[in-house]
């Protein structure tokens, strides 16, 4: 701590009102800081009434408003880094529920699905029926019908792959994929040609239609256009394929679960307890938590689409916003990085530790909003399909280099009295936003502008 003799050595030194102003700032953003001041109290009072010309008092007196704005300044980037702290984890929040929710999805997913044998033959005989009733186009019956053609195995390049329908023949064989589709096609035309398969068109029109393009179809006639309606044009009923067709009525009777998942038959309906009579599922394995998240997903399933599109366009207002509250820090940052050189001490340490706090919720937040790729053509997406957020660019929230240079130049020359507001009515960020923008967007998304800031509309 300085003594009052300091002090004496400094005023046979003559300092300016600036210079004194200088000492005197330092020495007060210590105190707010607990840390030890330059000066006792008597030692302040005595370098003010050391200054003896109104020059050096008017330049002490700026110097003490410059502090004024400081402090206030400080505090208000405190409160905007705050603010977008708030925002992001509020949104970090429901960004993790649809992450939990797309796990647990995966979990759900890799289960079977348990039921007793009654309910088994109840969903599978409402399948059945479902399936012998509806109407299925050409092109799906002839992909289906092309799939059962097509062998078991195919060698390919001296590799062997198995088939398990037409979609596997057609990722590793396009071209004999399309070759055993033709057969198919023609086979079923024969059979719609003969009545043998009967058409489901409700129509005489579309009927005669398709009856047409077949006519087409076998002269070599039909054009690119024409073979797509043909395809898609002509409808089956479910019980036609399943008495006529081979291999259909296989598809017919199998039971396929909703999520493509296996079926496990409980054959003892009665619960396994454990010793204070909950239930741990069969075999003793405890499945209490997978049950309580299976049934987080099924609520999360069935509300979440409701309520979307209000969620999304709140989280998105909070990423806006706490965007425009990081470009206020930003732009303080920068004012008081150059502020820094011309009082010769760092006003930036808490600053930069704010910042570090808040990268960390940023970058986390980028993960989970970004498409991550995982290599070999897998992509991994936190969100489910149709949900997107912004991601947030640091870089372009800072300020410019042409309004930093401007800044260095302006404070280069001495804090006069209207500094801070010639400082802040030339901001511009890289984005090219600048301050009655940003502060427009504000009013927007708060409905008011912070009182500080009022000035800047007039």
């Amino acid at each position: 701590m300085a003594k009052k003799l300091d002090v004496e050595k400094l005023l046979k030194k003559r300092l300016s009102g600036y210079e004194a102003g200088k000492l005197a700032i330092q020495d007060s953003w210590r105190r707010d800081r607990n840390q030890d001041p330059l000066f006792t109290d008597a030692g302040i009072r005595i370098l003010q009434q050391g200054l003896k010309t109104p020059l050096d008092k008017e330049a002490w007196n700026q110097m003490m408003y410059a502090y004024e704005i400081i402090d206030f300044t400080f505090r208000e980037a405190n409160r905007n880094i705050l603010e977008a702290k708030g925002l992001l984890w509020e949104t970090l929040f429901w960004v993790e529920q649809y992450k939990a929710h797309k796990i647990m999805t995966w979990v759900k997913n890799s289960l079977p699905a348990i039921m007793t044998e009654a309910r088994y033959q109840e969903l599978k005989a409402e399948q059945r029926e479902e399936r012998l009733q509806e109407e299925i186009s050409l092109y799906w019956v002839a992909s289906e019908r092309a799939g059962d053609l097509a062998p078991d195995e195919i060698e390919v390049e001296g590799e062997a792959y198995s088939i398990c329908g037409f979609e596997d023949l057609e990722d590793i064989s396009p071209d004999l994929a399309k070759q055993f589709y033709n057969k198919a096609l023609d086979e079923l035309t024969g059979m719609i040609e003969d009545s043998t398969l009967p058409l489901a068109n409700k129509t005489k029109k579309d009927k005669a239609r398709v009856m047409a393009l077949i006519k087409k179809y076998r002269k070599g006639t039909i054009t690119e256009v024409e073979m797509d309606e043909y395809q898609k044009l002509a409808l089956f009923r479910g019980v036609d394929l399943y008495n006529v067709l081979p291999g259909w009525k296989d598809r017919v009777e199998a039971y396929y679960h909703e999520d493509a998942r296996p079926v496990a038959l409980v054959q003892d309906t009665q619960p396994f307890l454990d010793d204070q009579g909950n239930y741990v599922g069969l075999g003793g394995k405890d499945y209490r938590g997978v049950f309580d998240q299976m049934l987080l997903v099924e609520s999360l399933e069935e509300n979440e689409p409701s309520m979307r599109p209000q969620l999304l366009g709140r989280l998105t207002r909070n990423i806006n916003t706490a965007s425009l509250y990081l470009k206020m820090y930003y732009s303080t940052l920068a004012i008081f990085e150059n502020l820094s050189g011309v009082l010769g001490f760092d006003l930036t340490q808490e600053m930069r530790g704010w910042l570090e706090e808040i990268l960390g919720l940023i970058n986390w937040y980028n993960r989970m909003v970004r498409e991550e790729d995982l290599g070999e053509g897998y992509k991994l997406k936190m969100l489910p399909e149709g949900v997107s957020l912004p991601a947030i660019d640091l870089d372009q929230l800072q300020v410019s280099q042409k309004y930093y240079q401007m800044l260095k130049e302006r404070l280069g020359a001495g804090l006069g009295a209207d500094w801070y507001h010639e400082s802040l009515a030339e901001i511009e960020w890289k984005d090219g936003t600048n301050l009655r923008q940003i502060l427009a967007s504000i009013k927007e998304e708060e409905g008011r502008l912070p009182y500080c800031w009022k000035w800047i509309e007039k």
